[in-house]
């Protein structure tokens, strides 16, 4: 479900969550719940190795869903660093071998907390070094249930209104201790902001790739609100603050998706290739005629179309 790929001193990782239950159950799951699983390949993707992150290796409660972060980052220490969500619970992991082992640590993250809902900030989170070598991470959010200890900075204090998870946004967290613990900095955007990736830039400017997945409400902050792949360049600042603005110079990789059939395809990440140039793959759906009239006219609505 969902695989992101890491590739780090020439070896190629790809994580995994795979569902051996609940919503959309992989019929090729080799447990009867949701697990996390790296594969690792040293040959360029012709043959991988797994490491498989279950119930009984992390030790959790049959209440408690595996989650896990989109990539795996090299610390300056040289470990590889990995973040594992176990319901509400943080969970830091290392590896000193280039990802042959991995090991864990209890992982504190004060000042968040998630209130009537069991869900970690390590869920689909994107750790990242800024140009002075800070260690930051994006975490996808869910608002509504969500706590930050007071007004989180930069917030736009949206709850959505249906039980979908289309309107999380993103919140910058900073680790000063290796990935030990998180502290919040900032949210980040706006409702439907998510699957972010940072490139670093020359100027100690960074380029911020995110996809817009839900046309976002009309007040929170989006200039072109349609579903999609954007970017914009943000900056540390020299009183160490990270300045992400998203009202003018919005970069708009695609915006094939129409109106009507929100929240599908995209999920672009950019890399940045050998010879300096970048690259954003991304998806979006190619919709018939036909079903696109009886979604733009909303006879979907109707007992018989």
């Amino acid at each position: 479900h969902e695989p992101s790929v890491s590739v780090i001193d020439g070896i190629v990782f790809v994580t995994v969550s795979i569902h051996g239950s609940g919503y959309f159950p992989d019929p090729h799951a080799k447990r009867d719940h949701t697990y996390s699983l790296i594969a690792r390949s040293t040959d360029n993707g012709e043959t991988f190795t797994t490491t498989i992150f279950d119930r009984d290796r992390c030790e959790t409660e049959n209440h408690e869903r595996i989650d896990h972060s989109r990539n795996i980052i090299k610390l300056t220490d040289r470990r590889l660093y990995f973040g594992l969500g176990l319901g509400a619970r943080h969970r830091s992991v290392f590896s000193d071998d280039l990802g042959i082992t991995w090991y864990f640590r209890e992982c504190a993250v004060p000042g968040a907390e998630y209130e009537e809902k069991e869900r970690s900030f390590f869920t689909e989170a994107v750790f990242f070094y800024t140009n002075s070598r800070r260690l930051m991470m994006l975490s996808r959010v869910d608002f509504a249930y969500a706590g930050f200890g007071g007004a989180l900075p930069n917030s736009t204090n949206y709850i959505r209104e249906t039980g979908l998870d289309n309107f999380d946004g993103e919140v910058l967290f900073e680790s000063a201790d290796n990935g030990a613990s998180w502290t919040p900095l900032r949210a980040v955007g706006f409702p439907s902001l998510m699957y972010p990736s940072v490139v670093n830039l020359k100027d100690n400017k960074m380029l911020l790739t995110f996809t817009v997945r839900e046309i976002p409400p009309e007040g929170t902050g989006c200039i072109y609100p349609k579903v999609g792949v954007q970017a914009i360049i943000f900056q540390e600042t020299p009183d160490g603050s990270m300045e992400f603005d998203f009202s003018r110079d919005v970069i708009v990789i695609d915006d094939s998706t129409p109106d009507s059939m929100r929240n599908a395809g995209c999920f672009g990440n950019t890399l940045e290739l050998p010879d300096g140039s970048l690259v954003t793959p991304y998806s979006f759906p190619k919709i018939d005629h036909e079903i696109l009239e009886i979604a733009n006219n909303k006879e979907y609505l109707k007992q018989e179309v």
